[in-house]
């Protein structure tokens, strides 16, 4: 029997009168994989983040090797050797490679200055040992592919020797080569006896990688799966309460109505020639590797690099997207593969960012109608009238 690594017994996390966690209990044992399962809005996030020490729970307990596991701040829990990668990754992009692995940790010489030259080829050694010549210790994160980001934040986590490894959806923007580096990586951590949690809503993953699986939903722990349990139906049975049929006709749910359109759009020295329709009701996958240029395509479908040759047809009748506006005119919208860097405006509250791209509806005279702006949020977000949401659409 393995050794108990983390007990929680009956963990709550409340926001507002939202019930995030709900009593929830389970185990995790000494060099596994568990996969911490279920829809979005489970709590599977929000309980990494209270292992983590960047949110504190509201009830209930923690034991880490027998002992009370109460982090106060995610120092506290990297130095307890709990170590996180979240979804949304955490670097510094105007610093370089070896200064985010370094960080906190800094190789000092004799009189107590950074030694950057030995750090740095330090840096390229573990990258090396690690199969990643293509990164080096002196790039600039902030140059790295979204992909190479998550690498460098995987590869700053194994080298820390984590007694136990969170991953918050690691995969969501790596390649299938990069995939297989990180289970590479995740195995050999088992073979040294390390805990890895692992979050993902890719159900190949789950059934390759995990030995158990704890399945939330709504904030509360409803299953737990063994090695022979994991399969595709047992999982999403658990995750959504029934039984879903695997055998759908979506195409008798798809109008035959053509609502997009393009013909042999083209972007000079990206991409050329492509041509697709898309119908109402249906949804169109645009598939590739990493640097096949995907993102390009939609973003020149969005306007922030506009096509250089070709037709965009909206219901039929070609129109002329030249900028983002042009496309949210048409009924176009994005969302980008850089959240944080492209999607959002992260110093500004929530209100402002959801309503940022409609604010020509709700001014006069070049100022915001913030009434009008609150009450657009809340309706849009299918929010009840409650005080904590009016105070989150507040900002």
């Amino acid at each position: 029997m393995q050794n108990k690594v983390l007990v929680f017994d009956s963990i709550c996390k409340n926001f507002g009168v939202f019930k995030a966690l709900n009593n929830v209990s389970f185990d995790v044992r000494e060099g596994e994989v568990l996969g911490l399962l279920g829809a979005n809005g489970a709590g599977k996030s929000t309980l990494l983040k209270i292992i983590g020490g960047t949110q504190h729970a509201d009830g209930g307990s923690i034991l880490l090797d027998d002992k009370p596991y109460k982090p106060q701040n995610a120092f506290e829990a990297n130095s307890s050797g709990v170590i996180s990668v979240y979804q949304e990754l955490n670097m510094f992009c105007n610093m370089t490679v070896a200064e985010n692995l370094y960080i906190g940790k800094e190789i000092r010489n004799k009189i107590g200055l950074i030694d950057w030259k030995t750090a740095n080829a330090e840096a390229d050694a573990l990258l090396d040992s690690m199969g990643l010549e293509q990164i080096r210790s002196q790039d600039l994160v902030d140059n790295l592919s979204v992909a190479n980001r998550q690498i460098v934040e995987i590869a700053r986590a194994i080298m820390a020797k984590p007694r136990v490894l969170l991953l918050d959806e690691p995969t969501a923007s790596l390649s299938e080569e990069q995939i297989k580096w990180l289970f590479t990586k995740i195995r050999e951590l088992i073979d040294e006896k390390t805990t890895v949690i692992y979050v993902t809503h890719r159900m190949a993953e789950v059934i390759d990688i995990c030995n158990r699986c704890i399945i939330l939903r709504d904030g509360e722990k409803v299953a737990t799966l063994d090695k022979e349990d994991i399969t595709r139906d047992n999982i999403v049975y658990q995750m959504v309460g029934c039984r879903v049929e695997n055998e759908i006709n979506l195409r008798n749910k798809i109008d035959t109505e053509e609502v997009l359109s393009c013909n042999k759009v083209s972007l000079d020295g990206v991409f050329n020639d492509i041509s697709f329709n898309v119908r109402s009701g249906e949804v169109l996958g645009i598939a590739g590797l990493v640097g096949n240029k995907r993102s390009e395509l939609l973003n020149a479908l969005y306007g922030i690099t506009p096509i250089s040759s070709g037709e965009i047809s909206i219901n039929k009748k070609v129109v002329s997207i030249k900028h983002p506006s042009d496309a949210i005119k048409n009924g176009i919208v994005l969302v980008s593969e850089d959240r944080k860097k492209e999607g959002l405006f992260l110093p500004e509250n929530g209100r402002i960012n959801i309503s940022a791209d409609t604010l020509r509806n709700r001014q006069k005279f070049g100022f915001i109608k913030r009434k009008d702006e609150r009450e657009a949020v809340l309706k849009n977000c299918s929010l009840p009238p409650h005080r904590d949401n009016a105070r989150y659409a507040s900002g």
